[in-house]
């Protein structure tokens, strides 16, 4: 049997290919991202957005973790499949992410101060966190949110719901 080469192809290769963790995936990639009131528990969403599970909207200046994937590396550097939260000793606390990323939520910018937290979450292997604080002049609805590492920013379509 005679063998034949393909073509050549050309791979891009980028240190973070962000994109959120949603509650629900609907189509046309408008789903409400993974998000929690403070540190949690309290889930952020539009009531009954999933039956059985109580979901209130975000306010205005107040502070949420976010969920994502894919935000590139830590510092220190985690090991493959290594949790978080057993990764350094108590005293030196957790991995933050090396690059800074940076919000829009409902087009408006988040300033760097209100990014409480940006790293691994100390839960869950791959899974990233951020504290960040809902501007205070957002409007009322379903704001979009975008995060952008390294040049790289989330996909469109991901919101958050906010209700004053």
């Amino acid at each position: 049997m005679k063998r034949s080469l393909s073509p050549l192809a050309t791979v891009t290769i980028a240190s973070a290919t962000p994109a959120f963790f949603n509650f629900v995936n609907n189509p046309g990639g408008a789903n409400p991202i993974a998000t929690l009131h403070g540190g949690g528990p309290a889930l952020v969403g539009e009531p009954g957005l999933i039956p059985g599970a109580t979901f209130t909207p975000a306010q205005p200046n107040e502070f949420i973790s976010l969920f994502a994937t894919e935000f590139g590396p830590t510092d220190p550097a985690l090991k493959s499949g290594q949790i978080p939260s057993q990764a350094l000793p108590d005293s030196q606390g957790l991995a933050t992410l090396i690059n800074e990323v940076t919000f829009t939520i409902g087009g408006i910018a988040v300033p760097p101060a209100d990014v409480l937290y940006a790293g691994p979450a100390p839960c869950c292997v791959g899974l990233y966190q951020f504290v960040v604080r809902v501007p205070p002049n957002a409007p009322d609805g379903d704001l979009g949110v975008t995060a952008t590492v390294d040049g790289v920013s989330t996909p469109s379509g991901p919101f958050i719901t906010v209700k004053q």
